[in-house]
């Protein structure tokens, strides 16, 4: 039609709803004023300004939010001044209800999250079929058939088509999930389809929302591959609108949404939205792996990136009677990644976190960790104490934040040189049972001594067998 600038946003808002907006205020200026004009003469002049602009030579200014929020007029002001012009509250609010329907049709609610699918039809018919299955989460989802384009253009695609993530397939073949970001609101993961760098916010990050998420080994004709490739997908347009990746919502004083697509507060909460399609995931990704009968070797790239997102997930927070469900859950996704340290530290803590029901599996879980770490010789990219620390004194008191330490702790020990090693052995303990609420939880203190004793033997029997 050549009018899809109409739905471009200025100001938050679809160009054409101001359109909408302005030749209603027209129009009941002049009714009001009694000139004569009537309704049709009001849309012929509606129609002869929608056919001389030209979307190519309209060059509006950056606008800066934050200025535009502080110069808006209250809204009794802006009732004032119209009331002043002929127009009657009651008429203002009216037109408010008007601008707000038409909006919602024209541009959905910012709590819809809204999902692109450029592929071809018969893969985008798997996606999209299996994404509507994912419902009762919490959340409203809108599959949207998009317009085909180039890996280059996802981000003006992305922004055009209003979307949280847009499924693309790449030159060399593999699909991608694109994932929208924000000024100034980078993504915490580039790719799940590679390990964090290895440190406490490596193996425990606080955040898991990714730049994008390449579905290496995806085939959507199979029905397991296209469900687990679905759930991603939504778990990834979820944490698009997550506190910290998203902006909040910011309205004018007449209730015009300044913020293109804000963050919803609750969708990554624990027990919220992202827990929900997480679960579901998990389950999925189990059958994708035993229903073909891979081995590890040969587990598809897409459901080792699901893994890797699935066990940072479940560490972060606490499960309380469902503790132990939760470290097996990690147990069998940790198998599907051999070779890599991380869900081999988040096992740890989860199996910590159960109590004594898994206290032997965390024992061994945790001296293999660091065994294996120290054959490798890695080194961490940023000091684990200094997490550590701001566990104890910022975190929510609990046994999943407990093994969370605990398995930082031999992180540390696995990772760090000499002198950093005496530190802990001789003072780190004694500043953990003082500082935050450790103070008040001597039982936990036990433990992680404990755990620091057990390290200890591990680290001097391989200085033995070094000398």
């Amino acid at each position: 039609m050549g009018l899809d600038w109409l739905a471009s946003r200025l100001v938050g808002v679809p160009a054409g709803i101001w359109i909408v907006a302005l030749v209603m205020l027209v129009s009941e200026y002049r009714r009001q004023r009694g000139d004569g004009a009537d309704e049709r003469e009001i849309s012929r002049a509606a129609a002869g300004l929608l056919a001389r602009l030209d979307p190519t030579r309209l060059r509006l200014p950056r606008i800066n939010l934050d200025r535009l929020r502080a110069a808006l007029p209250g809204s009794n002001a802006v009732g004032g001044v119209l009331e002043l012009v002929g127009v009657s509250a009651g008429t203002l609010d009216n037109a408010k209800r008007t601008i707000t329907d038409i909006t919602n049709k024209v541009s959905p609610p910012n709590s819809i999250l809204r999902i692109g699918v450029d592929l071809a039809v018969i893969d985008a018919r798997e996606l999209i079929a299996f994404g509507m299955r994912e419902d009762n989460l919490g959340v409203q989802v809108e599959w949207v058939k998009a317009q085909s384009g180039l890996v280059t253009d996802v981000e003006k695609d992305t922004a055009s088509g209003n979307f949280d993530v847009l499924v693309r397939r790449e030159s060399r073949g593999d699909i991608n999930i694109f994932v929208a970001e924000q000024d100034g609101r980078a993504a915490a993961w580039h790719d799940w389809g590679l390990p964090l760098p290895l440190g406490y916010a490596g193996v425990f990050p606080p955040r898991i929302d990714p730049a994008r998420v390449a579905l290496s080994g995806c085939d959507l004709q199979n029905q397991d591959h296209a469900a687990l490739a679905a759930q991603m997908t939504v778990a990834c347009a979820m944490l698009a609108r997550a506190p910290g990746r998203a902006s909040p919502a910011a309205r004018s004083s007449l209730g015009l949404t300044l913020t293109a697509r804000p963050a919803i507060p609750a969708i990554a909460s624990p027990g919220g939205p992202l827990s929900a399609i997480m679960q579901r995931l998990g389950a999925t990704m189990r059958r994708c792996v035993e229903g073909d009968g891979s081995v590890c070797s040969m587990t598809p790239g897409f459901v080792k990136a699901a893994a890797r997102a699935y066990t940072a997930h479940l560490v972060g927070f606490e499960h309380g009677s469902a503790a132990g469900a939760c470290a097996e859950s990690i147990s069998f996704a940790s198998t599907l990644l051999p070779g890599e340290h991380e869900p081999v530290l988040r096992l740890a803590a989860a199996q910590l976190a159960t109590g004594n029901q898994f206290a032997e599996d965390a024992r061994r879980t945790l001296m293999s960790a660091c065994e294996s770490l120290m054959r490798s010789e890695c080194r961490c990219d940023a000091d684990p104490l200094a997490f550590i620390m701001s566990e104890v004194e910022l975190g929510e008191p609990g046994q999943m934040t407990l093994g969370r330490i605990a398995a930082g702790i031999a992180l540390v020990w696995a990772t760090a040189p000499r002198d950093t090693v005496d530190y802990l052995r001789e003072d780190l303990l004694d500043d953990l049972a003082h500082a935050g609420w450790l103070r008040e939880r001597p039982g936990d203190v036990q433990v992680l001594k404990g755990v620091l004793k057990e390290l200890e033997g591990v680290r001097g029997g391989r200085l033995q067998a070094a000398a």
